[in-house]
């Protein structure tokens, strides 16, 4: 579920406001629609209590978009989800300069009632569901194949550890991988091409 906090001025009246939570709901739910609990936090701010470079009361208190929300949403809708919500913000507040700040989460980065949400197997599945989509796959999983085909690359501390394996994944992308090490005993400068098992000549 969306949770959102709008960090914003004091001043605007009530219907205002109503108008303006009401659209960034239907913006965040039609991007995140499962599952349909969005929370929106607006918390205003006297001018008093918001500095800027260090000082107190040195411009106008400028609204603040804060927002978590789960990983796998299409970018397309994205983009037409933050268009929406700054246009509501512009539109209530006039002021410039807008920010909005979005942090995506993994399931096992959220519990409720002390339980994670990927233990929650309903869930995780209703939300692969939803969120199936080819945006959410390139996100989590970058497929650089085609860019790394014959490329060259430099990698260094490859004898061991992530170094090795960051080396071989290199190579099943196709790189044309230079292998730099300190210790020749352990490993050798060498150019090597797009196969894995050519890995077999440096140790771990």
């Amino acid at each position: 579920m969306p949770i959102t906090y709008l960090d914003v001025p004091k001043g605007i009246r009530s219907e205002e406001k109503s108008k303006l939570v009401k659209a960034i709901y239907a913006a965040l739910h039609e991007a995140y629609p499962y599952p349909d609990d969005v929370r929106i936090f607006l918390r205003e701010w006297r001018p008093d209590s918001v500095s800027q470079d260090g000082q107190l009361g040195s411009e106008p208190v400028r609204p603040v978009f804060m927002m978590h929300v789960p990983e796998g949403a299409n970018i397309d809708a994205k983009r037409k989800m933050l268009r929406k919500i700054n246009d509501a913000i512009v539109e209530a507040y006039h002021l410039p300069k807008f920010m909005i700040f979005m942090q995506e989460y993994p399931l096992d980065r959220v519990a409720l009632d002390g339980g994670l949400h990927s233990d929650n197997k309903a869930r995780v599945e209703a939300q692969k569901e939803v969120y199936r989509d080819e945006g959410a796959e390139q996100m989590s999983v970058p497929d650089n194949e085609e860019t790394l085909n014959g490329r060259p690359v430099i990698a260094t501390g490859c004898s061991r550890g992530l170094g090795r394996s960051i080396f071989e994944a290199l190579l099943a992308r196709g790189a044309d991988v230079t292998v730099v090490a300190r210790d020749e005993r352990n490993s050798r400068k060498s150019r090597l091409g797009a196969r894995p098992e050519v890995s077999a000549p440096y140790p771990g």
